[in-house]
């Protein structure tokens, strides 16, 4: 869903860091994810649960602009 909404607004995202549980040296639990999208503009946090290093399930997606949220 994320980069779904992501592509609409024509922006991709570029990971910067994960903070929270991992399993397998993957995220794994609950976590949060610091990213950028491509034009550096805009610095962006998930936090929400993560599924073998994927977002997984719900999850509230943070931006300079706009709270979404993501189930």
């Amino acid at each position: 869903v994320l980069e779904k909404l992501l592509t609409t607004l024509g922006e991709k995202e570029s990971k910067k860091s994960y903070q929270g549980e991992f399993k397998e040296d993957k995220p794994h639990g609950r976590g949060r994810e610091i990213f950028q999208t491509n034009k550096g503009q805009s610095n962006r946090i998930f936090d929400g649960q993560f599924e073998k290093g994927f977002r997984h399930g719900y999850g509230i997606l943070t931006d300079n602009y706009i709270d979404i949220e993501l189930d």
